[in-house]
């Protein structure tokens, strides 16, 4: 159990809101996130650093998928990955998301 569970109960605790349990990867997480933007799921872009989870989440959903180089993996490591697994643009650093961003 990660600590985003204690987040999540300290925030439903408070609010009493309603939830939806949506795991990590999640089709339905990345579709609900277009809903409130308003923007379809072609418009938005996942950014991640895990080949399987983040990437392969905005692949499989039809979004944009940002990779950055972290301790998990490298631009070289990146750039080997195929598939669903394969991210469209490679970031060196978090910092370059800025040039994704519309004006």
């Amino acid at each position: 159990m990660g600590y985003s569970c204690a987040i999540v109960g300290a925030i439903r605790h408070l609010t009493r809101a309603p939830m939806t349990l949506a795991g990590k990867p999640s089709r339905e997480a990345l579709r609900f996130a277009s809903r409130r933007l308003g923007r379809p799921t072609a418009e938005i872009a996942v950014v991640g650093d895990d080949p399987e989870v983040d990437i392969g989440m905005a692949r499989r959903a039809g979004a944009w998928a940002l990779a950055v180089a972290s301790g998990v993996t490298t631009v070289e490591a990146w750039r080997r990955e195929r598939g669903h697994r394969r991210p469209h643009h490679v970031l060196g650093e978090l910092a370059e998301v800025a040039k994704f961003i519309a004006p």
